[in-house]
């Protein structure tokens, strides 16, 4: 169903604040109700339209690529990434992808800032319909370690970078992590085995080190390469596999 893009008016972030509650609680278990309502949403200038029908049930990419193209015409330059009713609204048009029916109906419905930007810098990179589309937008193939797992999953990489801001442009990190991280499998990409995981040289101790390198390393100055040379030894089986 191709609908126009909207924004949600303060009274429709409430709405939608106050749906999730009663999803929480069972009260509710149809899609939410309100993305149309002319009381609670504005119609977005220049004219966008999206599929809402549409369901994302792979990786990140495929729902981050389809919704940077379909935005395009209201989002030239980077216009309205700190939207929250945009990005709110989107959250409720594709409720479906970002938080699928279970077979009994229900839905497991996370912490209101999976669904509703917040301006508070430890919860506003965990929004599931913004973070991909900048990310994508910004690294494009180079995203794919942040941009595996399925929408309605914020994941092990995205928390343990994307909690880093001023990592968040840095291209060459990105490159860096595809290359460490990401191998080709047949003709497709995943996860190298570990990657995931708590174990030396996972994302997780990644995270760790790069608390430290913050200290004395400026990553934004260095190559792809030189991140990677960086790294301590227990990072090696990821560099040579």
């Amino acid at each position: 169903m191709n609908r126009a893009v909207r924004a949600f008016t303060e009274d429709g972030v409430a709405a939608l604040r106050g749906y999730l509650a009663a999803v929480r609680a069972g009260e509710t278990q149809q899609t939410p109700p309100m993305v149309e309502d002319g009381h609670l949403t504005t119609i977005l200038q220049p004219h966008a339209s999206v599929d809402t029908s549409l369901r994302f049930t792979g990786d990140k990419r495929g729902f981050a690529r389809y919704l940077v193209d379909a935005l395009s015409p209201v989002r030239s330059g980077g216009a309205r990434d700190g939207d929250v009713g945009l990005w709110s609204w989107l959250a409720a048009a594709f409720f479906d992808t970002i938080c699928p029916p279970r077979e009994d109906g229900s839905r497991r419905v996370r912490e209101d800032h999976r669904y509703i930007l917040s301006h508070d810098y430890q919860d506003h990179y965990r929004h599931l319909v913004r973070t991909p589309c900048i990310i994508y937008e910004m690294h494009g193939e180079h995203a794919r370690i942040v941009l595996a797992g399925s929408p309605d999953r914020h994941g092990e990489a995205s928390e343990q970078i994307l909690s880093r801001q001023h990592l968040l442009t840095n291209r060459e990190f990105f490159k860096a992590l595809d290359a460490l991280y990401v191998e080709d499998n047949q003709g497709r990409w995943r996860l190298k085995v570990g990657a995931g995981g708590k174990g030396p040289g996972s994302l997780r101790r990644l995270g760790k080190v790069i608390r430290q390198f913050d200290l004395t390393f400026d990553l934004y100055g260095m190559d792809s390469s030189q991140i990677l040379a960086l790294l301590p030894r227990e990072f090696e089986r990821y560099r040579q596999g």
